[in-house]
């Protein structure tokens, strides 16, 4: 061993199996990354839908801007047209802003250690894109929950799949630090 050469704490990877779980988990990484993007586009997009339909433009947000409430017609109609805002009201604006928030909370960091670690090269258990897969559908089923069944569901019907979340970045944060 040559004492003025670094280490590096990265380790090889030695066999067939190791370069596939690593297949797998970018795999895993870009689907759950794209659903959950998706999960937020949707939200975003019902969010406004809701705004439009009920006039709530405070709800949510730190100030009301005046641009927010001075709206020309044509262009109110044609937003309203775009987002289909007519029909049925969902979800309040409060329940759609309020899950795009903890999902802000959640999500990011959850998905920005996941991408560190498969684009490291650190060597993590096969069972990594299982936990990527299951930390989307607990975001997705917390999501429903959340907005659509929240006063029908008592607790712990909502804190359940977010606990399913929370293990999941547990568990695969865990594995990134034994791995490094």
């Amino acid at each position: 061993r040559n004492p003025g050469r670094r280490r590096n704490p990265v380790r090889a990877i030695d066999s067939t199996k190791e370069i596939m779980s690593l297949m797998t988990l970018d795999a895993a990484l870009a689907k759950g990354t794209a659903l959950l993007a998706l999960k937020m586009a949707g939200l975003h997009y019902m969010t406004i839908r809701e705004r439009l339909l009920t006039g709530d433009q405070v709800t949510g947000r730190a100030a009301l801007w005046k641009e927010d409430t001075e709206w020309a017609k044509p262009l109110q109609f044609a937003l309203k047209t775009f987002f289909m805002a007519t029909g049925p009201s969902f979800a309040s604006v409060a329940r759609y802003t309020g899950c795009i928030g903890n999902s802000n909370e959640n999500e990011p960091y959850f998905i920005a250690m996941a991408l560190a670690a498969a684009k490291s090269g650190l060597v993590l258990p096969a069972w990594a894109p299982t936990v990527v897969s299951t930390f989307v559908a607990a975001r997705y089923i917390h999501a429903f929950i959340y907005i659509f069944l929240n006063d029908k569901l008592p607790q712990p019907g909502r804190a359940a799949p977010w606990s399913v979340g929370l293990f999941c970045m547990i568990a695969f944060a865990v594995a990134v630090l034994k791995a490094g």
